[in-house]
Parts: structure tokens; sequence; C-alpha cells
């Protein structure tokens, strides 16, 4: 199988759940649900720096090795226009601070371990964001993209 197909159908997998966190053997079952892979093979691959890179350059896809052993895939698309990245940066969960602010993932008690304080571009701290550090290159350029907002003229009415 080419290393194409198995970010392709990784990346999908991605963009529909935005983060989760399992094995990877569950992962590869999820990505290719209906057919009959070489598991051991996408696995192998998968487990590579390289492959990991790659599939964060090139493929708004993040894959890397919690601290529990599981995986972790993130979507690290962003939206192209203001109002959604709008919407995405003001959203906020019950338990933000056990949460990433980026891509939502819940890490209860790994928090003080997994996520740091999100910072700006300049790296002034931005209050009560968390993120892990593999999401706070992604979280700055949605707060970019959200703050490019145009103001809106203000009515004659």
């Amino acid at each position: 199988m080419d290393n194409n197909e198995i970010f392709r159908k990784l990346q999908n997998l991605a963009r529909q759940v935005q983060a989760v966190r399992m094995p990877l053997d569950r992962l590869v079952e999820l990505a290719w649900r209906g057919e009959k892979p070489d598991k051991a093979a996408i696995i192998h691959v998968l487990r590579t720096a390289n492959a990991q890179r790659e599939l964060l350059l090139d493929w708004e896809t993040n894959l890397y090795r919690h601290v529990t052993g599981q995986f972790v895939l993130v979507c690290t698309a962003l939206p192209d226009n203001a109002n959604d990245a709008q919407q995405l940066t003001s959203r906020r969960l019950l338990n933000s601070r056990e949460a990433c602010s980026f891509c939502g993932l819940v890490e209860g008690g790994y928090a003080p371990i997994e996520l740091t304080l999100a910072t700006n571009p300049v790296g002034i701290p931005i209050p009560g964001e968390r993120v892990h550090p593999r999401c706070a290159l992604s979280w700055q350029r949605l707060q970019l993209i959200a703050q490019t907002q145009t103001p809106k003229k203000a009515s004659l009415l």
C-alpha cells in the first residue's frame, strides 16, 4: 500500500472526528472501515517519525503518541474565513481547564502533563486557554485568522 493512500485515509478520519485518542490498531480499523488492509504494514509506516512529520506538514493531520501509550489523531486544517475562525476560538467546553482549546480533546488527570498555557504569536500568555504543545501553532494561526475580521460599519438607521 502506498504511503499517500495511508495518509489520505488518516486525513479523512481526522477531518471527520477533529481529535481522537485510541490505540493505533483501532485508528487503522476506523480509517479502513469495511476493508481488510495489512494492519501490520500500515502501523509500521505510521510509527515512523518521517511519516508523522509528513502527515503534519503536507496532510494537515497531527499523529503522535500520548503519555498513556495510545495515539492521538488531530485535524489541523483551519477555516479560510474570519467568521468561522471566530466561532471556533470562542467555543468553550464545560471542562475547559482539562481540554485543549484547539482540538477539544479532554485530558482529565493528564492535563498538567499534556497541556500548556496558550500564547499569542509574540509569546504573551492568553488567560484561560490551554493547548497541547503540538496544537499551539495551529491555535495561534486560528486566533490570527479570527482577528482579521473586518469591523462592521455602523448603521445609519
